[in-house]
């Protein structure tokens, strides 16, 4: 049989599609394989980096790049040895966190990454995130450490170790150690230049003491031969007398000493007063500043006692830094003659003697500790007195000066002299006293006398700002703003459906109240009536103390977590720092219900619909509690202050520092100004000027720069001794809490462990309290404690005993460990002790955001509770429950401006914040912010209970003495004050406990909700009283359900 020619090509074309077919399969097959095989090779990669932490720097901390990589340096040398070096360069780069991975790639562009080797990443790293200090500088910090008042000695061993590790000393010769202490001894401000360049050449290894001092003599023969050029093409000038060049005077001196070898003048220079031959008198051609006239010095000018003529005004200004100034004080030698101007310094006020005479201001020792103590700066200048004797200068010194209306920063010098003090014609100018006569200039003042100036923080800290409040009264005006540079903008995520809830029932009581204050808001823009919307959110109504009431909207119900979060970042707590680092002078400014001055764009105002009993409503305002709105605020407040020095705003909160006090003031006009602008109004109670610190983030600011706030670790140090085994069982949990930190930990717990064995008497020995305090001491040391980073995830633990509540905020790290940022506490007050348990449990929560506020508003954090049912109220996704107790319906309504989640975790794992609470010093008192908050809510309580009284034919008394007669209300006081059991057998009681949340003691009277529980043997009283007025069934029962229960 033949194959015909066509056949043979199909079957050969067959052939080759099944031979490329098995080909395919063949390599799919092989891709596979290499992929399961480097699966393993991937496991065995992650095993390794998943316990790395992500490498943050913190140079003040010692978290540099060079630590941080020897501790898994081997990991890449040796497990990864076999990797390429681009492999090994991504894997490094994912455990930097995000600031620092992106510095690295903004540095090293225009390359990237993987063009650069491995070894060389590493050293770029290294100096990028390394010791920012200079070697000399940690050498110096080493050799000044001190324990401190309250450290334990093996923490400070471990300080001590940490910093010999970085002061080198297995690389420091002995003549390097020389010229540290022989430049460390170098603090006068006469020694700076020499010190400054000494401390240039330090680090050279061939630095030996001779070399130093020769250093020293030849900077000193540099600045000799430097002053002699000077001298010689330096031109005379008009009032060259009130500047002689050392050489000159030297010079002058050799010529007079050859000239007094031949004689000596019976009298004096007429000339300029001193003992020589006039025709020597250097001042001969000199025009005095006093009379405009030549050929005498202004000491020994004849119409210097009065001043009639107008003296011819002139700038003052100095040719050379090499000057010796001269003042002269002989023609006001006589006390009766002496003439003073009184001015104010640095906001002090400081009488000075006028000496048109003297070149520069001079102020005594006295004098610079009455203003705070400024810094003072070296100097090279030197002054004569008329008879050309020298004064020593101590240094220069910047102030703040003010006269009048006129404001300005000018220098003056410090003498060793306790009783000179002497304003001369550098201020006189700035001043303009030129065109006054003596004896005006001398009556004349500062207007802003002490008595006017407003009570400031500290003593002699006072300054005028009365005249900057005027200029800007229109900020202050008690009323809502407007901002005008932006409005809020908010966008849905994808997928989302719109969320419509129902109206809910307003109290019958309420009802009016809550009409006026919808008509209230509604006048004044915050919202408009609408006729649908797909999306609504119910209210929530709070009575206050005065008999109105406040309407907030529950958006947990479905809006928030509809909404996408606003991309604009909050401020880094670094960035804050910078701006308020170096100040002296602080002033913090309050917006007005901040959030409400900003409009809502037209087309997110649907989104904030609320429904009322008269329907719905659109918030045309930025609401309370919407999700987004802190970033949408902080991106209004940064465009409305950007550019401006000595700023930091952080949300609604606006501080303004400066070094003087007139440069405090000049800012703040800038800033009023801008806020005006923008349309914004200020809260002119709340806000604080001419603060000499402030509170932020954890650490105090003031004039010696930042330092950690004590009340970070105050609870701790202030913990009592535990009394019985529950507060010793708290304590315990607490150090198993933080045990994971001090491995050494067991030991010192054992004495106190042998107290909970059973059968144990408790019996307090020396032993157990040395453990106790030891503990203590590690326990509010650094070591426990980190700085806040909002980089990290952020934990807020609060708890509640029977007589103190205690809150943690901590962060928690990528290995899982979680560190203490702060601790706070305190006692409860009489009438919080009468909360129920789980109002103590909520009002710890309330404490714990309040308290750290500033570190969690704006930001996610997890909450901590033991309490369960706090969960049904504070994290429930369908709103506030509608009958709940007064109290945790306010503080509901505060923690709606927070994003966070709420968790639940037993007493025993609880001993971070546990132990807070139940061991409380007895002497720690309350803040006045916290009094303040307590009195003005239980005032609001009480008036919720008399309104609901008065509605009824009883008494407040006649309640609480029948309560106390009643049986079953007793026993639910009890329960309320000491918890619930799991199990009861009374039916009517039962019934009370379905709704324990909705249950509270008002002044010996049980309320639920808004409603006072009427006790058993009243109650037909009530429905008598009730029934006479003929209201009808419903009507009747409508009255009684709006204030009774």
């Amino acid at each position: 049989m033949s194959i015909s020619q066509e056949q043979l090509q199909l079957i050969i074309q067959q052939q080759q599609q099944m031979l490329a077919s098995q080909q395919q399969l063949m390599e799919a097959l092989l891709a596979k394989i290499s992929i399961q095989q480097d699966i393993p090779e991937l496991k065995s990669i992650e095993s390794y980096l998943n316990p790395i932490p992500e490498f943050i720097f913190d140079a003040d901390s010692g978290h540099t790049f060079e630590a941080w990589f020897g501790r898994i340096e081997d990991i890449f040398r040796v497990e990864f040895a076999a990797m390429v070096d681009a492999k090994k360069v991504r894997l490094l780069l994912q455990k930097l966190g995000p600031n620092e991975h992106q510095k690295y790639k903004n540095h090293i562009l225009p390359k990237h990454p993987r063009e650069i080797s491995f070894d060389e990443t590493v050293n770029i790293l290294n100096k990028m995130f390394g010791e920012q200090m200079s070697l000399f500088r940690i050498r110096y910090i080493c050799l000044q450490l001190t324990r401190e008042a309250d450290e334990h000695y093996t923490t400070y061993a471990g300080r001590v170790n940490l910093q010999v590790e970085r002061f080198k000393l297995n690389v420091l010769t002995s003549d390097q150690f020389k010229c540290l202490l022989f430049i460390s001894g170098l603090n006068s401000p006469s020694d700076a230049d020499v010190r400054m360049k000494l401390l240039s050449r330090m680090e050279h290894e061939e630095m030996t003491l001779q070399t130093v001092t020769g250093e020293c003599q030849r900077l000193i023969n540099l600045k000799e031969d430097s002053a002699m050029l000077e001298t010689k093409s330096a031109a005379p000038s008009n009032h060259s007398v009130h500047a002689v060049k050392t050489s000159q005077r030297q010079k002058s001196a050799k010529s007079y000493k050859h000239h007094t070898k031949i004689a000596k003048p019976s009298t004096k220079c007429w000339y300029c007063g001193a003992w020589h031959f006039s025709r020597f008198c250097r001042f001969r051609n000199h025009r005095c500043t006093v009379c405009n006239k030549l050929g005498h010095k202004e000491s020994v000018c004849r119409t210097r006692e009065n001043l009639r003529s107008k003296p011819t005004k002139r700038p003052h200004q100095f040719q050379n830094k090499y000057i010796n100034s001269i003042y002269s004080t002989r023609a006001l030698s006589m006390a009766d003659k002496r003439r003073y101007v009184e001015l104010v310094v640095n906001g002090v006020h400081v009488r000075l003697q006028l000496d048109t005479a003297s070149d520069i201001t001079l102020i005594s020792k006295r004098t610079w500790n009455l203003i705070g103590c400024p810094q003072v700066l070296p100097t090279e200048h030197t002054a004569r007195n008329a008879s050309g004797d020298i004064l020593k200068l101590v240094g220069i010194i910047k102030c703040s000066v003010e006269f009048r209306d006129n404001y300005f920063t000018g220098n003056c010098y410090l003498t060793n002299r306790h009783d000179l003090d002497l304003i001369g014609i550098d201020w006189i100018d700035k001043i303009n006293l030129w065109d006054v006569p003596l004896s005006e200039i001398c009556m004349m003042k500062c207007t802003n006398s002490p008595r006017d100036l407003p009570m400031v923080h500290v003593a002699k800290k006072a300054i005028t700002i009365e005249d900057l409040l005027q200029k800007h009264n229109k900020l202050f005006q008690n009323k809502l703003g407007c901002c005008t540079i932006g409005k809020a903008k908010l966008y849905l995520r994808q997928d989302v459906k719109p969320v419509f809830c129902p109206k809910r029932q307003v109290p019958y009581a309420a009802t009016d109240k809550v009409d006026k204050e919808l008509d209230r808001l509604e006048k004044l823009g915050v919202i408009q009536p609408v006729n649908y919307s797909a999306w609504a959110a119910p209210i929530v109504v709070v009575p206050k103390a005065n008999g109105t009431i406040r309407l907030c909207a529950d958006f947990s119900t479905g809006l928030n977590d509809a909404l996408q979060s606003h991309s604009y970042p909050l401020p880094l707590p670094e960035d804050l720092f910078i701006k308020l680092n170096g100040g002296r002078y602080f002033s913090k400014l309050d917006l007005s219900e901040a959030y409400l001055q900003v409009e809502v764009d037209e087309g997110s105002r649907e989104l904030l619909t609320i429904n009322t009993h008269r329907g719905l409503y659109q918030f045309s305002r930025l609401p309370f509690g919407v999700k987004p709105a802190p970033a949408i605020f902080q991106q209004i407040m940064d465009t409305m202050l950007s550019n401006l020095e000595g700023v930091a705003v952080y949300l609604d909160d606006i501080i303004v520092v400066a070094s003087s006090a007139h440069e405090l003031m000049s800012r703040l006009d800038v800033v009023l100004n801008r806020i005006s602008q923008a349309g914004f109004q200020l809260q002119k109670e709340k806000c604080q000027f001419m603060l000499d610190s402030v509170k932020y983030l954890g650490y105090i600011f003031d004039k010696d720069g930042r330092r950690p706030d004590p009340d970070n670790i105050n609870a701790n140090k202030n913990m009592p001794t535990p009394t019985d085994v529950t507060t010793l069982r708290s304590f315990l949990g607490m150090i198993g809490y933080y045990s994971m930190f001090v491995p050494q930990m067991y030991k010192l717990r054992h004495p106190l462990n042998q107290l909970l064995m059973a059968n144990a008497k408790w019996h307090w020995t020396k032993e157990c309290q040395y453990s106790f305090d030891e503990i203590k001491r590690i326990l509010s040391s650094k070591l426990l404690l980190t700085h806040y980073n909002p980089n990290l995830e952020i934990i807020v633990a609060a708890d509640a005993s029977n007589y103190g509540i205690g809150a943690v905020i901590s962060h928690r790290f990528p290995d899982g460990k979680e560190k203490p940022i702060a601790h706070v506490s305190r006692t409860l007050n009489p009438a919080e002790r009468k909360y129920s348990q789980i109002e103590k449990e909520g009002l710890a929560i309330v404490f714990a955001v309040k308290k750290f506020h500033k570190m969690i508003y704006g930001r996610r954090f997890t909450l901590l509770t033991d309490h369960k049912p706090l969960l049904s109220i504070f994290g429930s996704k369908s709103g506030i429950p509608a009958y709940t107790a007064n109290r945790l319906q306010r503080w509901a309504i505060t923690l709606l401006a927070y994003d966070f989640r709420i968790l639940y975790k037993s007493t025993e794992k609880f001993g971070q914040a546990d132990v807070l609470s139940r061991l409380i010093a007895n002497q720690k008192q309350e803040s006045e912010d916290s009094i303040i908050a307590t009195i003005s809510l239980e005032e609001d309580i009480h008036q919720i209970l008399q309104v609901a009284i008065k509605a009824t034919p009883l008494s407040a008394e006649d309640i609480r003495r029948y309560t106390q007669e009643d049986g079953e209300l007793k026993r639910i006081i009890s329960y309320l004050e000491h918890g619930w059991p799991s199990h009861i057998d009374n039916k009517n009681i039962e019934q009370y406990a379905h709704r324990r949340n909705s249950l509270s003691l008002v002044d010996g009277c049980l309320m639920f909700g808004n409603r006072v529980i009427v006790p058993t043997s009243l109650r037909r009283k009530v429905m008598l009283e009730l029934h006479a007025a003929h209201l009808g069934v419903a009507r009747m029962k409508a009255l009684a359900r709006g204030y009774v229960y």
